[in-house]
């Protein structure tokens, strides 16, 4: 059997890398050092064969190196250390209850306070159910007002307030009680009085009263009766105040003064004249 030319050691015909070493067999042995070489380890005897996991030629199972390849055998790994057992924990010394919360005894079961089971998880809070919405309520009918109180009484003669029970006023003697006296309608001016012209006596009348010696009737906003006619002439007519009456006379319209044309004339109580469009009427 060819020995490895490094540590000696015996290997089968063919070997090329050695057993014991995994040197390379054709490698040359090392120069001799003087000293005293160790003692090469006994091989086991051959037995079982193991493959090489690199190249799954099989070799003995002592090989310590593939005979093939020359890469060392891996050797199983190691089994993994057995886990020391524990010791039980200690309970806690107090126990809060899930259901509860009331301090317990550690070790305890069943809570002291409310009998339930210390190791069952706490009930769920059930979220609250939405409350049914209020029926609307139809709105109170709003009580009539309150009718007011009566006016107190007063005399229906002078306004005096009147105290129960008086059968007269205190202020001017009115039977309480009397009706109310109309109050007085103005009296009517009293229609005018002496000579005077009434112009338009069938319409809306307008009495003008002769206080002058002399009258002018015309259109002309300075005349002292001004007619708003268009058929009357700017100086048209006067009235002149004498011992015997009140004359009237023409003084050169153009369409005349209806009587007597264009002539003096002395008025009568009730004569009425046209000048234009407009008649007048004379009173005394």
């Amino acid at each position: 059997m060819p020995k490895c030319p490094i540590c000696d050691y015996d290997n089968p015909e063919g070997t090329k890398a050695c057993r014991e070493c995994g040197s390379d067999m054709s490698a040359t042995p090392p120069a001799d050092s003087g000293g005293t070489p160790e003692p090469i380890p006994v091989a086991a005897p051959a037995g079982e064969m193991a493959a090489c996991p690199s190249c799954e030629a099989e070799n003995p199972a002592e090989a310590k190196f593939c005979k093939s390849c020359g890469k060392p055998m891996a050797a199983p790994p190691p089994a993994p250390p057995a886990e020391e057992a524990k010791a039980p924990d200690a309970p806690p010394a107090t126990i809060a209850c899930p259901s509860c919360g009331a301090e317990n005894p550690g070790g305890g079961k069943f809570c002291k306070a409310c009998g339930k089971s210390l190791t069952a998880p706490p009930p769920e809070e059930k979220a609250p159910e939405p409350e049914a919405p209020a029926e609307e309520k139809a709105p109170e009918p709003t009580p009539p007002p309150e009718p007011p109180p009566p006016p107190e009484p007063v005399c229906s003669k002078c306004g005096a307030k009147i105290a129960g029970g008086m059968k007269f006023c205190g202020e001017c003697g009115t039977p309480v009680g009397a009706p109310a006296e109309a109050p007085a309608e103005p009296a009517e001016p009293a229609p005018p009085s002496g000579p005077r012209l009434v112009i338009n006596p069938d319409d809306e009348a307008t009495v003008v009263v002769l206080t002058k010696d002399e009258t002018t009737v015309n259109r002309s906003e300075e005349a002292d009766v001004v007619l708003k006619d268009g058929y009357v002439s700017s100086h048209h007519a006067v009235v002149t105040k004498k011992d015997d009456g009140y004359w009237i006379k023409d003084v050169g319209s153009t369409n005349g003064t209806f009587i007597q044309v264009r002539t003096e004339l002395l008025l009568k109580p009730g004569d009425v004249l046209k000048l234009g469009q407009t008649l007048i009427r004379f009173e005394e």
